[in-house]
């Protein structure tokens, strides 16, 4: 029993691990989280910040941006990448 215990433990982490849909973070400095993503239907970058009262911010769509699309934090702000072989970028958010 603690052996598939451990299993389905290790699995769920594995899943939630492999990339990060959503970026709750603080950017604008305010104190509040506020969070960016991309939405996967119409390839642009979301930003829902709080000095703006939550209200939806969307950038112009991404034209190279598939499934090995995601977002990092970075110091100050966030970090789109688009890795796609050996021709990957990458786009910084403040």
């Amino acid at each position: 029993m603690k052996k598939i215990f451990l299993i389905v433990t290790i699995l769920i982490l594995q899943l939630s691990a492999i990339a990060q849909d959503k970026l709750v973070k603080d950017i604008d400095f305010d104190g509040k989280p506020d969070t960016v993503y991309i939405d996967q239907n119409e390839w642009k970058i979301v930003c829902r910040l709080s000095t703006q009262n939550f209200k939806k911010l969307k950038s112009k769509p991404i034209e190279t941006s598939g499934d090995n699309t995601y977002i990092k934090s970075k110091k100050n702000g966030f970090e789109m990448s688009v890795n796609w072989m050996r021709a990957g970028r990458a786009k910084n958010g403040r």
